[in-house]
């Protein structure tokens, strides 16, 4: 199986309007977990996706927000993409979570949770709705990974809240054209906050290099290789290509995408 990252992306720079970003050495490999205990040796049960908890947030007629809480360690958020829901990230879910908490969330209208609150009109709001939620799991600092149009969101609360975001990895994040077919009034709406013309990734150049991680599918029709490439040039990030991986890499090559994570975390968030 190929190296993570793939030797590309190593060790090259990236420019960025007014500034050139020299990327750090290789990673080193993290020392293979015990699957079966935690931090503190209690054994975990890793073969059954978790039944979830819900929290109801603040947000005016906002209803119960469903999430996956796993794991103990620094806390990784997890944001699903567009008419999909967290059970796409059990992969990740099940590798992280031994060495990590994991919480992934159901967006609005999506999985088990609520419809969109009907004041929710912004990205800053969705930010708003996660801070919301690490604040009342009592989670100070946190990583970031999104997938898709989760990471529209995942973005903006890096922006917002930097000093809280320790690291941020975007897997195959570009804007796509919103569906119109969709039944559910919650999803419709929610299609328009994402997709709606935000100019979200215009703002990503502001985004800190040394803490975030772009990922995509060598075979990603949507967000296509060398899109990824010109957005990593963008931000002036690091790029890793998933081989034999479409527009969900971490279930096309679960294994590869949970390597690369691992590495990425123990980089930035130990």
């Amino acid at each position: 199986m190929s190296r993570c990252p793939p030797a590309s992306p190593i060790g090259k720079s990236c420019r960025t309007a007014g500034r050139r970003y020299r990327r750090d050495a290789a990673w080193k490999p993290v020392p293979p977990a015990n699957p079966l205990t935690a931090g503190d040796g209690a054994v975990n049960d890793f073969g059954t996706f978790a039944a979830g908890q819900v929290l109801r947030l603040s947000a005016p007629g906002a209803g119960l927000l469903h999430y996956q809480d796993r794991g103990r360690g620094p806390a990784v958020l997890l944001g699903h993409g567009y008419l999909g829901d967290s059970a796409v990230w059990e992969p990740q879910i099940q590798a992280l979570s031994r060495q990590y908490r994991v919480i992934a969330p159901d967006l609005w209208g999506h999985g088990a949770s609520g419809p969109l609150p009907p004041e929710t009109r912004h990205l800053e709001d969705l930010a708003e709705h996660m801070l919301e939620l690490v604040d009342a799991l009592d989670i100070p600092e946190f990583a970031i990974v999104g997938l898709s149009a989760g990471n529209l969101w995942g973005a903006e609360l890096a922006l917002r809240a930097p000093e809280r975001v320790r690291a941020l990895v975007m897997i195959a994040p570009c804007p796509l054209a919103m569906p119109t077919d969709r039944p559910r009034d919650s999803v419709v709406p929610l299609g328009r906050i994402l997709f709606g013309g935000n100019g979200a990734p215009d703002r990503w150049s502001r985004l800190d290099p040394a803490t975030t991680l772009l990922m995509y599918g060598d075979t990603d029709a949507l967000c296509t290789p060398p899109e990824m490439e010109r957005m990593a040039a963008l931000i002036g990030c690091e790029a890793v290509q998933v081989p034999n991986a479409g527009h969900l890499p971490g279930l096309d090559q679960p294994e590869f995408v949970n390597r690369c994570l691992l590495q990425w975390l123990e980089r930035t968030l130990r």
